[in-house]
């Protein structure tokens, strides 16, 4: 995914609530459909979050500048965040029972534990810094405060989320 809105589209094919969010322009947050300066990634409140694809359209605009704004996921009873440290996550997704079975994990260089998995639930986590209903995950291609947001675990080759317990017994 190259855009904002690539991204968005795909995350609503999943079922996946999304809202759109500011784009990093030098060294500020702007909003590019209306050219001016925002506070904060966040454009909108999270219980603004769409699934619906003609909605994504209207909220994410193809400008002639080709600027656009970037996604933020929010979490749900059935899509769940967690946080970890980055060089745990990179162990973890190299094994062999996570590549047999991939989860979306998101890297957020600007989180205090960068590496964000995407789950289907937290049930079996306890100790992870597990996100609130509600809570936002910026999607790639965006910015957090001048840090490029990556994959570790791109949404595209993962066909399922993975559940709290299956990540959980990974950690074991």
């Amino acid at each position: 995914m190259t855009n904002g809105l690539e991204c968005a589209l795909a995350c609503v094919e999943r079922g996946w609530p999304v809202v759109p969010g500011a784009l990093w322009h030098n060294d500020n947050y702007m909003d590019p459909v209306f050219g001016r300066e925002w506070e904060s990634l966040e454009l909108c409140p999270a219980d603004m979050a769409v699934t619906d694809e003609d909605l994504v359209r209207l909220w994410w605009p193809v400008l002639p500048s080709r600027l656009m704004r970037s996604t933020l996921v929010v979490t749900v009873a059935d899509l769940v965040a967690v946080a970890l440290e980055l060089d745990r996550a990179e162990h973890l997704v190299t094994l062999k029972a996570f590549t047999a079975d991939p989860t979306p994990v998101v890297v957020v260089p600007a989180f205090e534990r960068p590496a964000v998995f995407l789950l289907s639930s937290s049930r079996g986590l306890s100790r992870e810094e597990i996100f609130p209903i509600g809570a936002t995950v910026p999607l790639p291609p965006s910015v957090v405060e001048g840090r490029e947001v990556s994959w570790l675990s791109p949404m595209a080759d993962c066909e399922e989320l993975m559940t709290g317990e299956q990540l959980s017994l990974l950690m074991m």
